[in-house]
């Protein structure tokens, strides 16, 4: 189930069981093609453990990596960044997918 998606040349949205706990205004980069490649949720706590998928999807192809997240414990402040690829594309569709355990 799709938690954040993030097209190029709109804002971010989030979705799902992040909705209203991610910070739309947060830019990774001052690239427009690379601002809001990354999120951040917050105040983190145990339920945001899981696994993230970060797709990047362009008009000719599709790429995705997964890693684990684990959150130890409740945080009263501060964010978490859930990893996604490397710089080395040029995304026109992000979209972020979390599976829980």
């Amino acid at each position: 189930m799709p938690v954040y998606q993030w097209i190029v040349s709109q804002k971010p949205q989030d979705m799902g069981i992040l909705r209203g706990r991610v910070d739309l205004t947060y830019r990774a980069s001052n690239d427009p093609l690379k601002m809001h490649r990354a999120l951040r949720i917050m105040k983190p706590n145990t339920d945001n453990s899981g696994d993230y998928t970060c797709v990047v999807s362009t008009f000719m192809e599709e790429d995705s990596k997964t890693k684990q997240m684990i959150v130890f414990g409740l945080f009263s402040f501060g964010s978490v960044f859930p990893p996604c690829l490397g710089e080395r594309r040029k995304p026109t569709v992000l979209v972020v997918v979390i599976h829980t355990r």
